[in-house]
């Protein structure tokens, strides 16, 4: 899972935040568990828990390699999201990988985009 605090201009936008983590002991597809820091898992220097937001989001699938997936975020902002009537919440969105490319060739990766809703 990754934070996105910015708004991607592109594939190498060299001043897109993307912040990389892991979620643990919830599941984001089911809505269920409790997401909790691992006691047996210290952080240290740059590394910090960050705290996701409760609430609705919009959620967009992405099938295609990771140097395509702009286009999908433009496209959620530019198409879907005036057509929906929906408001944004003030809080960053999200990326989730349902798979990885060392196990899955580029045209099958599949990345969820998590839009927060009002």
């Amino acid at each position: 899972m990754s934070v996105v605090p910015d708004d991607p201009k592109g594939p190498d936008d060299p001043h897109g935040r993307f912040i990389a983590g892991l979620v643990f002991g919830y599941s984001m597809a089911t809505g269920s568990g409790q997401c909790e820091q691992p006691a047996d898992l210290p952080l240290s220097g740059t590394l910090t828990w960050q705290p996701i937001a409760s609430g609705r989001y919009a959620v967009f699938t992405h099938i295609g390699p990771y140097t395509t997936l702009h286009q999908t975020w433009k496209s959620a902002y530019r198409d879907w999201l005036p057509a929906s009537g929906e408001q944004l919440r003030d809080e960053p969105p999200l990326e989730v990988n349902l798979n990885r490319p060392e196990t899955r060739p580029p045209e099958a990766l599949r990345t969820e985009i998590w839009l927060p809703l009002v």
